[in-house]
């Protein structure tokens, strides 16, 4: 099976996986970005062992592979479980593999009994089969496109402007555009869809982790969260302020009229006041 956990960047995509590792255990990987290898690979695997209190292991041998039921590459794949249950391996692809995923690969991989978590800001695939489920993460556009034009500024060192931003001239487009796409596709997968808005995560993460767990069919394993400071250690680069509210005073009331005049349309269907 496949689990996506969908959103435009900088809303909440993250925060959402987090969730996947520490409260179920499970551990998500990162559809962008170049395959990882040599240096960068181990610091993947460092990381996603103190974030999420698991054994990752890769390359996958011997008897893991041999667990393995899925008829790919073992070299894609890193094995992880709790420390003391190594009889009861899981798996995840190592991070970067968008280009990888066709038909054919999603279906083996969707087929399989292994639960696979998949953080991605794509847009949705034009068909999807039975064994894929989609978890999307809204947020405010004026948070999201602050946040992303942030981004953009401190970590990639771009000189786009927030006027750019709430133009979607960057890699994933408009705001509006990413998410009239996912409303559509909500609509063929049904009950395969979940979707969570950022705001409402505040002070509700145990209750949204409930209907996570139906929704995944798994147990909650841990009940008791990271704040929002650990997180932002853990992850300095991605993590900002994590405040729902306080975007307004960033933008002129040019920019406020431009960003309602582009997004108001999808903002009303997805239930933001303007």
């Amino acid at each position: 099976m496949i689990f996506y956990i969908a959103s435009y960047p900088r809303s909440g995509n993250t925060w959402v996986r987090g969730f996947i590792g520490s409260q179920f255990g499970r551990l998500p990987a990162a559809v962008h970005g170049p395959r990882r290898n040599g240096r960068r690979l181990e610091e993947w695997v460092h990381w996603a062992s103190v974030a999420y209190n698991l054994r990752v292991t890769y390359p996958i041998t011997g008897e893991l592979a041999s667990i393995l039921d899925i008829d790919l590459p073992q070299h894609w794949f890193a094995a992880y479980w709790f420390e003391g249950e190594k009889d009861n391996p899981h798996f995840t692809l190592v991070p970067g593999f968008e280009t990888d995923l066709s038909d054919g690969v999603r279906q083996k991989l969707c087929t399989s009994q292994e639960k696979l978590f998949f953080k991605t800001h794509s847009r949705p695939f034009p068909h999807y089969f039975p064994g894929e489920f989609v978890i999307q993460v809204v947020r405010h556009p004026g948070a999201s496109l602050w946040s992303y034009y942030n981004f953009m500024c401190d970590i990639r060192g771009s000189d786009l402007t927030l006027d750019d931003i709430i133009l979607g001239k960057v890699n994933f487009g408009r705001w509006d555009d990413y998410h009239l796409a996912w409303t559509k596709s909500s609509k063929i997968l049904g009950s395969r869809y979940l979707q969570v808005k950022y705001e409402d995560l505040f002070g509700q993460e145990l209750a949204f982790c409930q209907r996570l767990s139906e929704f995944l069919g798994l147990p909650i394993i841990n009940d008791v969260f990271k704040s929002f400071e650990e997180s932002k250690k853990m992850r300095p680069l991605l993590a900002r302020e994590g405040k729902p509210t306080g975007w307004h005073s960033h933008y002129s009331p040019v920019q406020l009229d431009a960003l309602f005049q582009e997004h108001g349309n999808l903002m009303k269907i997805l239930g933001y006041d303007q």
